[in-house]
């Protein structure tokens, strides 16, 4: 079992869980470790003792913090992870969190219908006017972002902007005109207005990527 990232690249932190056995009996113990597999070992408190790890949790979405943070509105790993699906969030009436504690971590709108969870954007260090600042924000928590993201592995996700647009009660208002800049054009605008589904948008850029791929593989330097 590998413990990947968002990447497919194996992590250098994750918790491992493992037992230790003393006077008092046997006992689970969890600490940061470097570790690749539920097969390897790893030092019992730093001495020359291995012990089996009997668990393993990635910590690189939840816990894993930055040194330096390239944006104050891009804290974590989490927030860079999802960067990409939820940029384009940006040229529409929804809120990525701007102005919360949890910016590209969450996206709502007071269009949204009313749902358990809510959020409310304040101006902040990095965002002294938000999208729909003081205004009750319904949207979808990190947590069932995860789930989705999870599934689709490095891919960008459009299902969120597409139920978005979906469920909206704006929809003439719900693109702004930064949308087609931020999508390189006015297509996927269209098609989702069109009703299109993210798979036949995928499908749509099949040949796009494979003349791209052609002119490409001509500067590929290494295998």
């Amino acid at each position: 079992m590998e413990i990947q990232n968002f990447d497919n690249k194996i992590q250098d932190s994750v918790l491992v869980t493992y037992t230790v056995d003393d006077e008092f009996g046997s006992k689970d113990t969890s600490a940061l470790k470097t570790a690749i597999s539920d097969t390897d070992l790893v030092y019992l408190d730093g001495g020359d003792e291995f012990v089996e790890i009997i668990k393993i949790e990635p910590l690189f979405i939840f816990e894993k913090k930055l040194r330096i943070p390239p944006s104050p509105n891009l804290p974590n790993y989490l927030a860079i992870s999802l960067y990409p699906s939820l940029c384009l969030f940006e040229g529409t009436s929804v809120s990525v969190g701007r102005g919360t504690g949890k910016p590209f971590q969450h996206f709502g709108s007071p269009y949204f219908p009313k749902s358990d969870y809510m959020f409310v954007p304040k101006p902040t260090y990095g965002a002294n006017l938000p999208k729909h600042i003081n205004r009750i924000c319904y949207g979808y928590s990190t947590e069932k972002l995860i789930d989705k993201f999870n599934k689709k592995g490095n891919l960008l996700i459009l299902d969120w902007l597409i139920e978005s647009y979906n469920i909206t009660s704006d929809k003439e208002e719900f693109f702004n005109s930064f949308f087609d800049t931020l999508a390189g054009s006015s297509e996927l605008k269209q098609q989702i207005k069109s009703g299109y589904t993210e798979k036949q948008i995928r499908e749509s850029w099949r040949q796009d990527l494979i003349s791209f791929k052609k002119i490409r593989s001509k500067y590929i330097l290494y295998d």
